[in-house]
């Protein structure tokens, strides 16, 4: 089963992550579509100004089954607080015994993200990422 990355809300309607931020998050991944190589899904389905925390915490709620036994990236610390976490960008995976899910954090791709203005951190997030992408290549060979 694909790893599934939890993505905001589309910049546009189109499909999960296909903005500028699913873009260099690809790129994060050394992939050039990240649909080939993971599961993606928005918290909400049409883009949003500012972030609406009870609704994107409802709609995590709706999902949170399907998620069982699944390895879920969380994009963003918005993400990571409607699903009830404090986000820690530490790019490592831990375990929910209580909800049976895998997680990690990954910090969002947004261009405002400073995060990623530090090359160490742009560093730990590639190499993060790539592994992740490289075991669906395993998967699939």
């Amino acid at each position: 089963m694909r790893t599934l990355i939890v993505g905001m809300a589309p910049t546009d309607a189109a499909a999960p992550l296909s903005g500028a931020s699913g873009r260099r998050l690809a790129v994060l991944a050394g992939t050039d579509s990240l649909s080939r190589r993971f599961a993606l899904v928005n918290l909400l389905d049409r883009p949003v100004d500012g972030w609406p925390l009870f609704e994107a915490r409802e709609a995590a709620s709706r999902i949170r089954e399907s998620l069982v036994g699944r390895r879920v990236i969380l994009l963003g610390a918005s993400v990571a607080r409607a699903f009830g976490y404090e986000p820690t960008p530490l790019l490592k995976w831990r375990y929910d015994g209580r909800r049976e899910m895998t997680l990690a954090d990954v910090p969002h791709t947004s261009g405002r993200n400073r995060w990623y203005n530090d090359p160490e951190n742009v560093s730990r997030a590639h190499e993060f990422m790539v592994r992740e992408a490289a075991k669906r290549r395993r998967q699939e060979a």
